[in-house]
């Protein structure tokens, strides 16, 4: 089995990665990653709709002063399975026609 992961999350302009300062994958869940042995991890920036949330929430978004808006770059989302998807095909074995 061939298992891809995706995180999204980070908001702002740049690099996702260096927006989390590195961050890919939670501490706790590193022994199941490490068990089911993911070939690859995306990291996508997100989406923070400051109407969706409740007060409280947008209390502690406003005190940490993370950025508000829709950060998502939708030709990169779609373009990351469709890559995955072209890895898999390259990997089957030939099969012989009928």
């Amino acid at each position: 089995m061939i298992i891809w992961l995706f995180s999204s999350g980070p908001k702002g302009e740049g690099d996702a990665a260096d927006l989390l300062q590195g961050w890919q994958f939670p501490e706790k869940q590193q022994p199941i990653a490490d068990r089911i042995q993911f070939r690859d991890i995306a990291l996508f920036h997100g989406d923070l709709d400051m109407e969706k949330l409740n007060f409280i929430e947008r209390s502690m978004i406003k005190n940490v002063k993370a950025p508000a808006g829709d950060f998502r770059d939708w030709e990169i989302i779609t373009s990351w399975p469709e890559g995955n998807a072209a890895v898999l095909l390259e990997e089957l074995p030939a099969v012989e026609a009928v």
